[in-house]
């Protein structure tokens, strides 16, 4: 395969694998047992749910949920919610 680039579909979304060279970021090569490493990374760029806001007078279910403690802000990922404390 000549691509740098695979995306893969999966229940969340599409999945992209990108393939960059190895950076030398000493000026130094790297090296393995004496030789330098030539090589490259691999960028994996997973699906993530959309952040939203949480829109909602009641929040004592979730503020039980968490044994009382203060809530900060509560955010809707997909079907989930994320609360924070």
């Amino acid at each position: 395969m000549d691509s740098n680039v695979i995306e893969f579909v999966t229940l969340s979304g599409v999945l992209t694998v990108r393939k960059i060279p190895s950076i030398d970021v000493t000026g130094v090569p790297n090296l393995l047992n004496g030789k330098a490493a030539v090589g490259f990374y691999i960028e994996m760029d997973f699906p993530a749910y959309p952040v939203a806001e949480f829109n909602s007078d009641d929040t004592s279910l979730i503020s039980e949920a968490t044994n009382g403690a203060s809530i900060i802000d509560i955010k809707r990922t997909g079907e989930d919610l994320l609360v924070i404390p």
